[in-house]
């Protein structure tokens, strides 16, 4: 059974709510971001890695249900890509202040 666009819309608000330290530190975060796109993963450490997004979805195309699956490749700060493909569950940022970001 497909979600509901309620529910969906519900998912995607407050999927993408950003706490206070993130905020403070320059990052905002995203549910959903675009194949190719370059965005920082925040790592279990607290620590951001800027990645290129490979694949993946944040609502499932079938069932519209969360899935926040996805692969991608870190990216040094001068835009080399690693060979190393990772995969797991999305927690997204964009850089909002580049001056205070780390």
């Amino acid at each position: 059974m497909r979600a509901e666009k309620w529910v969906q819309d519900l998912t995607r608000k407050f999927g993408s709510i950003t706490d206070d330290e993130d905020k403070k530190h320059g990052y905002e975060k995203i549910c959903e971001p675009k194949i190719g796109e370059i965005v920082y993963l925040k790592k279990t450490e607290g620590v951001f890695q800027r990645v290129k997004i490979l694949g993946g979805q944040y609502l499932d195309s079938k069932y519209g249900r969360l899935s926040n699956f996805w692969y991608w490749v870190e990216v040094s700060e001068d835009g080399e890509e690693s060979k190393e493909e990772h995969k797991g569950y999305g927690n997204f940022f964009l850089r909002t202040n580049q001056q205070n970001a780390e």
